[in-house]
């Protein structure tokens, strides 16, 4: 064999011969040894003599007849619809967080009218904020792609509503369709605009403290639709506020949940275990989904409105 890094004779090894070597020098703290061969491959043996390690990949090979498992697992999942599709209780930042959103890359794209033309943007881009989370660490973000353009694209942050943007969202949108939902001594409890909260929140030394409430099982499903409807019902506002106001969808996120659903990858398999893992937390068939694993990277979309 060719020299790499000296003339030293080779010895072959296999990976775990080589492994026990190191495991030798590091167990007996010959730390510079250790090293060495750890980078370089040179050692010493029992007489003294400089060898250098052949690692030999093929001494590892499995035989023909070798029987092998396969399994495969959901590391996260993320649905799009224009509802939250929860079911089970959410809790949500009191008014839209002003830097909490989706800022970087899922390798997904959304259609965006514009022109006269189609524009395929990127997610992160989307205007949006962190609306709350559900579970242990699954999240639920907003986007407006009405407010979505070119120039905008190009600005610092872009992915984030202005304090404006947000201000008309909750005191206009949000927090009315709570008070319809839930009532005014429920609604009393939430922040009467979000310029109060925005004070309440602020520290003595800087920053902020942003609260946050708990949105019921039963007023979940129809708090997305109740928004909407509220917007278009009230005349006094500006109809361009209204379009983008409205013209909104949700994304939800559920993550942290690799190894926890294994399974045979066969198409029943996959199905059972989806139903298990994801239907009892988000109601798929009114959205659709993409899957991240180990046989679906990026993304792979398991499941699209009918």
């Amino acid at each position: 064999m060719g020299t790499v890094y000296n003339n030293l004779d080779t010895v072959t090894h296999t990976l775990d011969e080589f492994t026990a070597r190191l495991n030798s020098s590091f167990t007996n703290h010959d730390f510079d040894a250790f090293i060495k061969t750890g980078l370089t491959g040179e050692y010493l043996d029992d007489n003294g003599a400089r060898k250098q390690v052949f690692i030999d990949p093929l001494l590892n090979h499995v035989q023909d007849d070798h029987q092998i498992t396969i399994t495969r697992n959901y590391n996260s999942t993320i649905s799009i619809s224009e509802d939250i599709l929860v079911a089970t209780s959410i809790n949500v930042y009191a008014i839209p967080h002003p830097t909490f959103a989706l800022s970087t890359s899922i390798h997904l794209k959304y259609p965006i009218q514009r022109d006269g033309s189609t524009k395929l943007v990127e997610y992160h881009r989307i205007p949006n904020f962190e609306f709350g989370t559900f579970g242990v660490r699954h999240h639920i973000n907003i986007f407006f792609p009405g407010l979505w353009s070119q120039d905008r694209s190009k600005g610092h942050a872009a992915y984030r509503l202005t304090e404006q943007e947000r201000t008309f969202w909750y005191d206009k949108a949000f927090r009315p369709a709570i008070g319809s939902l839930l009532g005014p001594a429920i609604a009393s409890e939430w922040p009467a605009s979000y310029r109060t909260e925005e004070i309440r929140a602020r520290k003595h030394k800087g920053g902020h403290a942003w609260g946050s409430k708990i949105i019921p099982q039963r007023a979940v499903g129809g708090l997305m639709d109740r928004v909407r409807l509220l917007l278009g019902q009230d005349a006094s506002l500006d109809p361009e506020d209204v379009a983008w106001a409205q013209n909104f969808f949700v994304m939800h996120t559920i993550r942290g949940v690799k190894h926890s659903n294994s399974h045979e990858p066969t198409f029943f398999e996959a199905r059972s275990h989806l139903d298990t893992f994801f239907l009892s937390v988000v109601e798929a068939p009114a959205a659709s989904c993409w899957s991240e694993g180990p046989m679906c990277h990026p993304a792979h979309q398991i499941y699209t409105p009918s």
